[in-house]
């Protein structure tokens, strides 16, 4: 995210700036400094991960939030490739709607778990196999929203008949109808049999 024109670091400061989480926006101006200079990267892990979060993490908190979880993941030293592991996984539970998650999962996922794999410490690798179930999680529910707004034929014949249905019973319900519903509908003549189905 290095920008080499000063107007548009000036605008993508005043962007980050607007997220509205209020864990994360403390350390706006340390994230945007670990953005420009990568030897802060470190010192920021260090402050976000000794954060307690407790409000809900939204797309932008995790748009300011994972670019340096990336950076993080690139780290020599363990610890902070640790505490980019504890900061997804804090961060990641208080997701209150997964598909906000799914911009970054694909990204941040196979980080997390290239770190669970190389990483000498045993209780690092445990924290990232921790972190990685989690982001596992967020997916099963990403994929669980994104089945249930996609319907079957069938199942959409069905939810029309019922939508149709609850109108009419509205209608009928309503004072300037009710005249018109207390009416025996007319009887409408049966069609003519066809000749072949008469006896």
């Amino acid at each position: 995210m290095r920008i080499s024109f000063p107007h548009l670091c000036m605008c993508a400061g005043q962007a980050l700036k607007t997220c509205q989480n209020k864990d994360i926006r403390p350390f706006i101006p340390a994230v945007i400094e670990a953005i420009e200079n990568p030897s802060e990267v470190a010192e920021t892990l260090h402050k976000l991960s000794s954060t307690v979060f407790v409000q809900s993490v939204d797309n932008p908190a995790l748009s300011i939030a994972v670019p340096i979880l990336m950076r993080g993941c690139q780290e020599k030293k363990t610890e902070s490739k640790r505490r980019v592991c504890v900061i997804a996984d804090n961060m990641c539970k208080l997701i209150d709607y997964a598909h906000e998650a799914t911009t970054f999962l694909p990204e941040l996922a196979p980080a997390i778990a290239r770190l669970a794999e190389e990483m000498s410490d045993p209780e690092a690798r445990q924290v990232a196999t921790k972190c990685l179930k989690t982001l596992r999680n967020i997916e099963e529910s990403a994929a669980a929203f994104e089945a249930n707004k996609t319907m079957e034929p069938d199942q959409v014949c069905v939810c029309s008949h019922v939508c149709v249905c609850i109108c009419v019973c509205l209608l009928c319900q309503h004072p300037s109808l009710r005249p018109f519903s207390q009416r025996p509908l007319p009887l409408l003549p049966a069609p003519p049999l066809a000749p072949s189905l008469l006896p």
